[in-house]
Formats: structure tokens, C-alpha cells, sequence
């Protein structure tokens, strides 16, 4: 997925921060309108709102526009007449209507380290879903806790990214010690011969904890479109596992955390300058380069 030229809508939430210290609206904040086809009712909790995105059909590069149209993200101008999301598409539309925040899709899809460009030594967009996950979630909220970089070299030599194998008893204790009543955000790597590192970040989804031990996973598959699936028992991670399937030599991680009302504001409140400095940055690279070739 390639991302979209990084666009600050002017939205002041300041103020709005300090009404919520949860991963999650309630119903004191009004979201956004949803794209069209999605009835979310005003109030609705976690499941209620998530549950209203399924049966949506899968898109590849399908999105809704911060205004609420069908869209890709490759071509946000373009209205498209019929639904459609692919997994990042779903993310960011669903997150909209949890907060009640309107978050531009260039801020979801911003590169934070600045190393997945057009001409990333690593390859264009690698790391977009880790991206993703960290621009909607706080890194304190990171499990399991990296402990290194977020492409490295397993064992065998192959590359390997955060998170735990989906195949592993690590998945499914991270699964049962997911906090309950809140919304995380898994995003999976994998090796990768696509991409110049040998590894992308490809998938992200959404888990809701319920209060009665489910674990229900909502994602947006070519397979089945936006669905949900109970991570909660056997049956389900049986039925995730195939969805991903193992790799010889393992490899396929997933790296959870939890969404954050305040996290995203408080990027949606720094975007500008975070932009703005970044710009400066490569203007000052691009005149030393010059004055070095003229020297």
C-alpha cells in the first residue's frame, strides 16, 4: 500500500483529551459520519460499533476519505460508488467511530522513523502496519515488549519483526491477558522477499476484549471481508491460525497494543510540526548535498 502525501486537517482537540482517559468513547463525544452502508447508532458500545463494519466486502487498497467516502488510499480525490476496505482501510475507519475522533488518514499512515519512503533502503511502505499500530496506540502499551529492532535476524537468519509467532503459546497468553472492556490493535509481520529488508509489517486488525472472556478480532481479509472472529477459545485460534498460516522456520509475528484516545490526540495536536521539522530536515540535507557537489 502506497500512503498519501501527509495532509493536517484543522481539528483543535485539546480541550478534548482531558473527557477521556480510556482507549474508548463511550457516547459522550459524537464521531464522525461513517462512510455509507454503516449505521452506527449514536451511544453504541465497542462491540455494537465494530459489529456495524461486518459484512463490509474487501478491497484491495480500500479506504474511507477523512470526509466519509469510499476511496483508495492511493487516489483519496476519487469517489468510489460501492463499499470496500482492505485491512488498514477497516482499522482507520472503525478507530474513527470508537474515539469519535476524525483522524486523517495521512496521520494513521504516517511513516514515524521515516524509513519505509519510495526509496527506503528497506523497501517502500515495510513497516506501514507497525506504522499504523504505534500512530493509534501508545508504545507503553506494547506486548510483548520489544526487545530489539523491528527487523532483525532470527535463529535461521530469516528476517523476523516484534511480536509473538501467531503459531506460539506466547500468542495465546498475550490473547488471555488482553485487558477487558478495551480495544487493541494487532498488526503481523512476515518474511518477505517483496521488500528489499525481507520483511513487511502486512496486516493489521482490531480485538475487542469483552467483559465476558471473548477476544473477538474484527479484520478486513480478501477471503471473507470485514469479520469477526472469538479469540477466546481453542476453536478460534485454530481458526486465526489458518487465516496465517505457519512458516517454515517461523517468522509470522504479532504485535499487539492498545488503542489510545489521548495518544491520538495528542499526535493529531504535534502532526503540523512533526511535518514542518521533518521538511526542514530534508531541505538542509538536500543544500548540504549541493554545496558538497560544489565544493
Amino acid at each position: 500500500m502506497t500512503r498519501v502525501p501527509a495532509i493536517l486537517l484543522g481539528i483543535c482537540l485539546a480541550g478534548l483529551a482531558a473527557l477521556f482517559g480510556a482507549v474508548w468513547l463511550g457516547e459522550a463525544l459524537a464521531a464522525p459520519a461513517p462512510p455509507p452502508g454503516i449505521a452506527v447508532v449514536e451511544g453504541a458500545g465497542p462491540a455494537e460499533i465494530l459489529s456495524a463494519f461486518v459484512g463490509v466486502p474487501y478491497r484491495a487498497d480500500g479506504a474511507a476519505s477523512d470526509d466519509g467516502r469510499w476511496i483508495h488510499w492511493i487516489s483519496p480525490e476519487k469517489t468510489l460508488k460501492t463499499p470496500g476496505f482492505n485491512c488498514s482501510g477497516f482499522v482507520v475507519a472503525a478507530v474513527r467511530q470508537l474515539t469519535g475522533l476524525d483522524i486523517p488518514l495521512s496521520l494513521a499512515a504516517f511513516d514515524r522513523d521515516d524509513d519505509s519512503g519510495l526509496d527506503a533502503p528497506l523497501g517502500a511502505d515495510w513497516d506501514f502496519g507497525l506504522d499504523l499500530l504505534l500512530n493509534l496506540a501508545p508504545p507503553s502499551t506494547l506486548k510483548p515488549a520489544p526487545n530489539g529492532p523491528k527487523l532483525s535476524k532470527g535463529p535461521n537468519g530469516r528476517p523476523v519483526g516484534w511480536g509473538a509467532d501467531v503459531h506460539s503459546e506466547e500468542f495465546v497468553e498475550i490473547l488471555n491477558s488482553l485487558e477487558k472492556g478495551k480495544v487493541h490493535i494487532v498488526a503481523i509481520s512476515k518474511p518477505d522477499r517483496r521488500f528489499k529488508g525481507g520483511l513487511s509489517y502486512y496486516h493489521v486488525a482490531l480485538i475487542h476484549a469483552d467483559h465476558e472472556g471473548g477476544k473477538w478480532i474484527y479484520q478486513a481479509t480478501g477471503r471473507a471481508g470485514v469479520h469477526k472472529i472469538d479469540l477466546g477459545n481453542p476453536a478460534g485460534v485454530a481458526t486465526i491460525r489458518r487465516y496465517f498460516p505457519a512458516i517454515p522456520g517461523g517468522g509470522r509475528k504479532a504485535q499487539f497494543a492498545t488503542l489510545g484516545f489521548d495518544w491520538i490526540v495528542a499526535q493529531m495536536n504535534g502532526f503540523e510540526g512533526v511535518l514542518a521539522a521533518r521538511a526542514a530536515d530534508r531541505e538542509a540535507a538536500a543544500q548540504n548535498a549541493l554545496a558538497a557537489q560544489t565544493q
